[in-house]
């Protein structure tokens, strides 16, 4: 049966999910539709599950332990006073720590326990549909419908008023109809990047949590179980390195096998000696960061045929790309609908 809500929101990232958050605490009725298993985006987590060695040795078998890690950002910064306001909200309600690995000139924040959440906490009020990839939408007498990747040969999977493109603009692009009045404002490139998360035995010794060694491939280096909230697993040091847009380019197509492997090959270059690896899980993302500055100087895009674009690669004043700009434009689309829904 096809579901008809007022306003679906496809992507349940940083600024998917804080204009439906603000469009259902006003009342409106919102669908959120996300390709993935769960919330997050760039600010997404990954559980890696190893087997440990009985330190009693007795014992006949290993114990299993699940660690957790950062897939997309490290931590995040703050700029603009409303996103400082709402991020000393999200500390008090204990799901967003300050963490001093940077400077003392600029406070850095990560989410506890762990990135994902603050985006948990950000779909707690709302009506998600994950393991949903849309493919295609179209416009009819009734409103946008929207069609997911199973329910191309259906009906479509719902038909709603309003349509919130939340997701890297390529991916807006392809769903947008030919000749849309927002495609020449959605023309950007986006750069890939290749995450690696490497579970190691024992310490490597470098003197900072977060590391951004002089190095062609490996652009930073964070060390997880170190972050506020996070357990610290003795004997192991968890390791996320986000590797160079560029070495990233010229390996797209890599196995992540041989991209794990280099990695390790890079850790032992830098702390000039060789780590031993007990676990590694590789991610690419297709869409990590903009490579041009903003075309629009607004934070939103917005269509009066009932389409609207949001995220951090749109211009926010003063404010750079990421969970800052996510959030900043997910607020101001969602000033923008409620205040036009009064006019």
């Amino acid at each position: 049966m096809v579901q008809y809500r007022e306003t679906v929101v496809i992507g349940a990232g940083m600024a998917g999910l804080t204009v439906a958050q603000q469009l259902v605490s006003n009342g409106v009725d919102v669908l959120c539709l996300e390709k993935s298993r769960g919330t997050g985006g760039r600010l997404s987590s990954k559980r890696l599950s190893i087997n440990l060695m009985p330190e009693d040795d007795l014992a006949t078998q290993s114990a299993t332990k699940t660690l957790t890690f950062d897939l997309g950002c490290s931590h995040f910064q703050v700029s603009n006073p409303q996103f400082h306001s709402q991020l000393k909200e999200w500390e008090q309600q204990g799901f967003v720590h300050q963490w001093p690995v940077m400077d003392e000139t600029q406070t850095s924040y990560v989410g506890v326990p762990r990135n994902s959440s603050i985006t948990r906490a950000l779909s707690a009020s709302i009506d998600c549909q994950f393991n949903t990839r849309v493919e295609a939408i179209d416009k009819s007498a009734e409103g946008w419908r929207v069609w997911s990747e199973a329910s191309m040969d259906k009906p479509p999977l719902v038909v709603a008023k309003h349509l919130i493109l939340a997701t890297p603009p390529q991916q807006a692009q392809t769903l947008l109809p030919k000749e849309h009045a927002l495609l020449p404002f959605m023309q950007y490139e986006m750069s890939a990047q290749w995450v690696v998360l490497l579970v190691i035995e024992g310490s490597l010794g470098l003197p900072k949590a977060f590391w951004e060694p002089d190095h062609g491939m490996i652009q930073a280096m964070s060390l997880q179980n170190v972050k506020p909230g996070r357990e610290r697993d003795a004997g192991l040091e968890l390791w996320q390195m986000t590797l160079t847009p560029e070495w990233t380019q010229e390996h797209l197509q890599a196995q992540k096998t041989w991209i794990a492997d280099a990695s390790l090959h890079a850790m032992a270059e830098i702390v000039e000696r060789p780590a031993r690896c007990l676990s590694h899980h590789v991610h690419r993302w297709l869409y990590a960061q903009p490579t041009q500055r903003p075309k629009s100087q607004s934070p939103f895009l917005h269509s009066t045929d009932g389409i609207s674009v949001c995220g951090d690669y749109l211009g926010v004043e003063n404010v750079s790309q990421g969970v800052e700009g996510a959030y900043l434009s997910g607020q101001a689309l969602a000033d923008f609908l409620l205040q036009s829904s009064q006019t």
